[in-house]
């Protein structure tokens, strides 16, 4: 069963009510909806869900369905201290592993320990360095697979790629349905 949380229209990297929002929406979704895997991503962002589905498909293959986070991670990130991704609550000098880019993928024992702490939950200047922090507690299984594009290059097999405007989302679906290749036919 797939179920789609609501989306959210944000204007400003400093996310910390739509982080509770998105929590809160979690935390109907685990009351009301049976499911595996929730994936996250942005408006902007070019998603190959057959290929999703079918890797989620092997992961459960192998046995992997718990503690589960999938993407593409960025490691030993400096936080930073100016600009519009400063970050003045977290003091560490970096922050722990976080998914970063066009989306991820977390399994529901995931979701459901996100649910269950979401009241105690500090929403830190951006939502992706956020689910980092609030997941180091848990020391999930980090799946790090660079198919998660973090910047807009083109790879045939990607996953998800982000920050595209409309006509260029269009352009990647048009070459997926003539050629199977979001990055072009040769």
């Amino acid at each position: 069963m797939a179920f789609f949380l609501p989306p959210l229209h944000v204007t400003s990297y400093q996310l910390a009510p739509q982080l509770y929002r998105v929590v809160g929406n979690i935390s109907r979704a685990v009351d009301t909806e049976y499911f595996q895997f929730l994936l996250k991503t942005d408006d902007d962002c070019y998603l190959n869900t057959a290929r999703i589905i079918n890797e989620l498909s092997q992961l459960q293959q192998d046995g992997l369905s718990e503690r589960i986070w999938w993407g593409r991670f960025r490691h030993n990130w400096a936080v930073e201290t100016h600009g519009k991704w400063s970050e003045r609550d977290y003091t560490a000098p970096v922050y722990p592993k976080f998914a970063c880019g066009a989306g991820y993928v977390i399994s529901q024992d995931v979701v459901l320990w996100l649910a269950s702490n979401a009241d105690q939950l500090y929403a830190y200047q951006g939502e992706d360095v956020s689910m980092g922090i609030w997941l180091s507690a848990i020391h999930p299984y980090y799946i790090d697979d660079p198919f998660w594009q973090c910047d807009t290059d083109c790879i045939s097999a990607m996953y998800a790629a982000p920050d595209f405007d409309p006509p260029e989302l269009r352009q990647l679906w048009s070459y997926m349905e003539q050629c199977d290749d979001p990055c072009g036919c040769s």
